[in-house]
């Protein structure tokens, strides 16, 4: 479903394979610029809107410029989107990067200044599972809302430790802790921020046996159909707003901390290697390279 808001309320509602909520975060008057914004929830759809609304609107204030959230809920709705080239400017991470980038020469704009939280494996504390030999034949619970975290995982335990093993989608990384952590499944996918926020009860009731690269940091994508001068006008405005104490907070708020400039030469040129290894992006139920579980 797909849900359209403008100023004056619900617009219209269409069926879509994936679960989109569109809204719009500044009302645009005569003469403005406006921009389709794509931005995946990591948290539950309205926390996002509201985060990225409040972030956008600061930076449209003094620039012209008209900004239109989209929220994807689906786990694979934002790749959809970039591989169709629709939105304007998006909201990436690693990999949804660089497939953009070779699908329609997606450019990033701006970047968080440090890595993004490291992915973990978490275990029971009383798990016999003690390394990573131990996860072959194991099941895995990854969480549905972070494709590069499904591919780096799957391509660094593949590449190390050519594991195998059976991986499940779950909807967020507090289901998955919560579900290892009460033995509904033996091993869970998560990062280090989202375990920190955890509950101090799941938290003593897990262990971490495995700890990933830094990911590559994530981005402000652009389409090209947006020129170079625009595209120049566009960093300095986000640039500007990230250099107040306000606009700051409001972009540590969508874990885009610190923005600054982004090359995707020296960025992301040297994770395409991975990501060819990791091969496409992964459905809902299946990881490239390994068996498949059911629901």
């Amino acid at each position: 479903m797909k849900i359209t808001r403008r100023a004056g309320g619900v617009l219209a509602v269409a069926a879509l394979a994936a679960l989109s909520i569109v809204l719009e975060s500044v009302t645009a008057t005569a003469g403005e610029t406006r921009y389709t914004v794509a931005v995946a929830a990591q948290t539950r759809p309205a926390v996002a809107y509201r985060a990225w609304s409040a972030l956008l609107k600061l930076c449209a204030e003094p620039s012209g410029r008209a900004f239109d959230v989209v929220v994807h809920t689906a786990p694979t709705s934002l790749e959809m989107a970039l591989a169709g080239g629709e939105p304007d400017l998006a909201v990436a991470d690693g990999f949804q990067i660089i497939a953009a980038h070779q699908a329609h020469a997606y450019v990033p704009l701006i970047r968080a200044s440090e890595p993004g939280p490291r992915t973990i494996l978490v275990v029971r504390k009383d798990s016999s599972i003690a390394d990573l030999t131990d996860l072959a034949g194991q099941t895995v619970l990854f969480s549905a809302t972070d494709a590069w975290r499904l591919q780096h995982v799957r391509a660094i335990l593949v590449a190390e430790a050519e594991l195998g093993f059976v991986a499940r989608i779950g909807t967020s990384d507090a289901e998955v802790f919560r579900k290892t952590a009460r033995g509904f499944t033996t091993v869970g996918a998560g990062t280090t921020l989202s375990l920190a926020r955890e509950r101090v009860e799941i938290r003593d009731a897990l262990r971490v046996v495995y700890l990933a690269p830094p990911p590559p940091p994530r981005a402000v994508v652009v389409h090209p159909r947006i020129g170079a001068v625009e595209r120049s006008a566009l960093i300095g405005a986000f640039l500007a707003v990230a250099a107040s104490p306000v606009g700051a907070q409001l972009f540590r708020a969508v874990d885009l901390t610190e923005p600054r400039t982004a090359d995707y030469e020296r960025d992301y040129r040297p994770i395409e290697a991975i990501a060819e290894q990791a091969g496409p992006p992964p459905t809902a139920t299946t990881l490239p390279g390994m068996r498949a579980a059911g629901p």
